[in-house]
């Protein structure tokens, strides 16, 4: 025999509403989103950059070029880490900037130009 489990005829949510939020989950969510939409327009202005027709490999990867690759993405991945502030986020992502835009570069040629892009609007800015 089956039992389902119900709630007893009470509500899911307390009548009253739920509990306000605590300072630090309002400081969290506001961190949160503000990432997210500056995730979403660097996404945004890659995405209008991108070519009509992708590039493809018709070939696949030498060992060396594999090993190449690879390194580049750690590279890659370290100077955009996530569990940094603002500020050294920043410095890292300078110090890394001329090896993600040369032309061994991991980042596509839409999110490199985007990259670009944003550091001029800064220069001009100052």
């Amino acid at each position: 025999m089956v039992v389902f489990k119900t709630t007893g005829g009470r509500a899911w949510n307390p009548p009253g509403g739920l509990r306000p939020l605590t300072p630090s989950q309002k400081r969290n969510r506001k961190k949160n989103v503000e990432l997210t939409l500056k995730n979403m327009s660097v996404l945004k202005m890659a995405q209008a950059q991108q070519p009509a027709l992708p590039v493809r490999l018709y070939k696949p990867l030498s060992f060396n070029r594999a090993l190449w690759l690879k390194r580049k993405l750690e590279e890659a991945r370290t100077s955009l880490g996530w569990g940094m502030d603002a500020a050294s986020l920043q410095q890292q992502a300078r110090a890394a900037s001329p090896s993600l835009r040369g032309p061994g570069s991991l980042l596509p040629p839409a999110a490199r130009a985007a990259l670009a892009q944003e550091e001029q609007q800064q220069q001009q800015q100052r």
